[in-house]
């Protein structure tokens, strides 16, 4: 009875302890592992004066441009020297002349509807709540036959030139404080070129264009 619970307890767990020691000991034999004499890869900590190269290109995309930089992004002489047409308008602010090679007889015809109400355009016409307007470039300045002026005009002097009547027809008030005329301008440069080269074609004989 002894012998038969000694096989059946204490010889399969010698044979366990075996199986086991010997397991580990053919893995040991199979599977070696050597030490490497050097790591494989060495790792340096960075120091106080490396950057990453992380922290130089962001670095490099926040640094303003150098001089040579800036010298190559500045527009050549042809973009840069052209006048446009918004260049010209503001440089030649309240003065319509500098555009009347461009100016349309046309849509002055236009404009100039407006100002039928107190103008008459017709040679020889008469003159209404405004003098008559034929033949006036180069007219004295109130100097319809039969118009009464006010001072204010009657005190300007000089003849109705395409400068002079650029300017009245801008701002008729700030041209000649004190005029009746309540009309209150043309703003627009190209506008005003169109009415003098209509103004200017009211003439028998119209005198040259500047």
């Amino acid at each position: 009875m002894q012998r038969s619970m000694w096989k059946r307890i204490f010889l399969p767990t010698l044979i366990a302890l075996a199986i086991l020691f010997g397991s580990h000991f053919l893995g040991e034999v199979l599977f070696s592992i050597d030490s490497l004499e050097k790591p494989a890869y060495v790792t340096e900590a960075p120091s106080d004066g490396d950057k990453p190269e992380d922290d130089v290109g962001a670095a490099g995309a926040d640094a303003k441009p150098t001089g040579n930089t800036v010298e190559n992004e500045t527009p050549g002489p042809d973009e840069d020297t052209k006048p446009t047409r918004d260049t010209l308008e503001s440089e030649t602010a309240d003065n319509a002349t500098a555009f009347l090679s461009s100016a349309s007889l046309v849509k002055g015809a236009k404009l100039f509807k407006k100002c039928k109400s107190c103008h008459t355009t017709k040679k020889g016409g008469k003159n209404t709540i405004g003098p008559n307007l034929w033949d006036v470039v180069g007219r004295k300045i109130a100097g319809s036959t039969g118009f009464k002026y006010s001072e204010a005009l009657k005190g300007k002097g000089g003849d109705w030139s395409f400068a002079a009547l650029d300017a009245f027809l801008a701002n008729p008030k700030s041209y000649a404080k004190g005029t009746k005329m309540s009309f209150r301008g043309v703003k627009k440069n190209e506008d005003r070129a169109d009415l003098l080269v209509y103004l200017h074609s009211l003439s028998d004989a119209p005198k040259p264009l500047p």
